[in-house]
């Protein structure tokens, strides 16, 4: 191939990439965060989502501990023997969810009832997407927090 023919081509593979593109919404509109990132005691954590975003949220604790804030699967929305704190069909419309140490509460991955998610003091990843905690997760964001079991500065 010539040098003629090989601009073309990759002039034309350009284009082609670009033909289905839409415009964009804001970055921030697309972003998944976690504000603030170092949460004290009487504090609200606040976690923003991308609309349309994964069906599960799950955090995980200092300990490796995975809780299942909401999450998703067959028809009636659950995996079987989880109660997760949001209900799924709700959680789907959500961009913004805002909660306390005292409040979050999550379903542990092996089942049971819910507990409370910040226990402890350390470092707790968020995190946003499809299947979590399964072999097929489709991760579409993650945040990480660092819980001080403290008051706050006032």
């Amino acid at each position: 191939m010539n040098r003629g023919g090989l601009a073309i081509l990759v002039l034309g593979a350009a284009l082609l990439a670009g033909a289905g593109c839409s415009k964009k919404s804001k970055p921030e509109e697309e972003s998944f965060e976690c504000k603030p990132t170092e949460l004290h005691r009487g504090e609200k954590l606040i976690v923003r989502m991308p609309l349309p975003h994964g069906e599960d949220l799950m955090v995980t604790d200092p300990d490796g501990r995975l809780l299942y804030i909401a999450v998703y699967k067959d028809g009636a929305g659950k995996r079987p023997g989880l109660d997760p704190a949001i209900d799924p069909f709700a959680f789907r419309r959500m961009d913004i969810l805002e909660t306390s140490p005292a409040e979050a509460q999550g379903a542990p991955q092996q089942g049971g009832a819910r507990q409370p998610v910040f226990t402890k003091p350390g470092r707790y990843q968020v995190v946003l997407g499809d299947n979590l905690g399964t072999q097929y997760a489709m991760v579409q964001g993650q945040c990480e927090i660092r819980y001080v079991d403290s008051e706050g500065p006032h």
